[in-house]
């Protein structure tokens, strides 16, 4: 089976700062749940190492008439003290690797939302 990959860069909202040691957990949503790939910690450059995705053929993304040529995965950053997010549907395509970025906001900037979590649905993309 083909694959593609996915790492994320996490990083403060406002500087663009790396964070080291943030969580990243990175599923796949199948017709029966969720289906676990990786769980990182992001290294001092506020990134994940690449994770390998099962996708479809390449030839899928090359034709109108074929079925989605990508795999949806689900990855969520996690770090003590910020605020949690969670991006929906990011799309991984066979021999690419896929960066997704956080920023991620000190939840002291949000003194009422201390249990937040923001979550990010990305809308597929028109081959």
């Amino acid at each position: 089976m083909p694959e593609g990959y996915i790492k994320a860069r996490v990083h403060t909202s406002r500087a663009a700062i790396p964070l080291q040691n943030a969580t990243v957990t990175v599923e796949r949503q199948l017709e029966q749940g969720r289906e676990l790939l990786s769980v990182q910690l992001t290294d001092r450059s506020g990134l994940t190492q690449p994770i390998a995705v099962p996708t479809p053929p390449l030839s899928d993304s090359q034709s109108p008439e074929q079925a989605k040529g990508w795999t949806d995965v689900i990855v969520t950053a996690d770090i003590a003290d910020y605020e949690r997010v969670i991006v929906s549907n990011v799309q991984v395509f066979p021999g690419v690797t896929t960066v997704q970025d956080f920023d991620m906001v000190p939840l002291a900037e949000l003194p009422g939302f201390w249990s937040q979590t923001e979550d990010f649905t990305v809308t597929p993309q028109a081959l």
